[in-house]
C-alpha cells in the first residue's frame, strides 16, 4: 500500500505543479479546486474498498488495477508536457468568431 500511496503522491504532485503553476497561473484557484474535489471523490472510495478488492482478488491485482488508473490519469498529463505548447500555439491561431 505504501508504494502504490507514493506512486499516487508523485502522479498528483507532477499534475499539480504543471497545471496551477507552469500553465495556467491565473486561474490556479479554480485548478486547485478541481483538483481537490476529484481527490476527495475518489480518494476514499479507493481507500475504502482496496482491502476488501485486495481479498477477493488478490493484493497484486488489486494493486496492478490501481497503477493501470494512475497511468491512464496521467497520460493526458504527459501529453499536455510534450504537446501543450503546439496545442496553444495552434489554440491562438483560431479566429475570434468561430472560438467564441
Amino acid at each position: 500500500m505504501a508504494v502504490a500511496c507514493f506512486g499516487i503522491q508523485i502522479v498528483t504532485s507532477v499534475t499539480y505543479t504543471y497545471s496551477c503553476s507552469d500553465c495556467h497561473r491565473s486561474r490556479s484557484n479554480d485548478v486547485s479546486l478541481c483538483f481537490h474535489v476529484v481527490r476527495q471523490l475518489f480518494g476514499l472510495p479507493l481507500g475504502f474498498y482496496s482491502i476488501p478488492l485486495g481479498d477477493k482478488i488478490g493484493f497484486q491485482w488489486s494493486f496492478t488495477i490501481y497503477a493501470i488508473i494512475c497511468v491512464i490519469c496521467f497520460l493526458p498529463i504527459a501529453a499536455l508536457i510534450l504537446q501543450g505548447k503546439i496545442w496553444k500555439k495552434n489554440i491562438n491561431k483560431i479566429p475570434r468568431e468561430i472560438s467564441s
